[in-house]
């Protein structure tokens, strides 16, 4: 009868003590949403063999850049949903077609009938934000070697020697 008694009290502890535990428990950050055009620089910085120096500034700058991508990429036009679904067919009839690159951004762009206000508002966007990643890509270049800067790259779109 003691084991019974003893075994009960301490399934009732447990079952006391394990929400305690939960809340203790450390809350994982939501990852930080990036502009698309600063995550591909992202990326090809962490191939890069930096120093904790290096690291700690080009944190400091990207940071300083996020926002100013975030405010680009969301002048970017809103698309209706039925402008929305014509891209994701043309994308997905231009892919099936095995168009890539050029070739299939202007079919996906001919599908998706933008009106001119749209058109000018994408333009501008587009403008800001190569303009935001050449001045990024400047400084940047300042703080990595001359190896580096040649494997961070002139632009997007440039195919690497192999």
């Amino acid at each position: 009868m003691k084991a019974v008694s003893f075994v009960f009290a301490c399934l009732a502890l447990i079952v006391l003590i394990a929400p305690l535990r939960a809340q203790d428990a450390p809350k994982k950050k939501a990852p930080k949403k990036t502009a698309a055009p600063l995550a591909a620089i992202e990326k090809e910085l962490a191939d890069l063999d930096l120093s904790a120096d290096q690291k700690q500034k080009v944190d400091d700058i990207l940071a300083k850049y996020r926002d100013q991508f975030a405010a680009a990429q969301a002048k970017m036009p809103k698309l209706s949903k039925e402008q929305r679904q014509a891209q994701k067919e043309a994308a997905e009839k231009a892919k099936a077609e095995g168009k890539k690159g050029k070739e299939q951004k202007e079919a996906v762009d001919a599908a998706l009938n933008l009106t001119e206000e749209q058109k000018k508002a994408r333009e501008e966007s587009q403008a800001t934000i190569k303009e935001l990643q050449a001045s990024l890509k400047k400084e940047l270049a300042g703080v990595l070697t001359a190896e580096q800067a040649a494997k961070l790259g002139p632009g997007k779109g440039k195919k690497k020697a192999a």
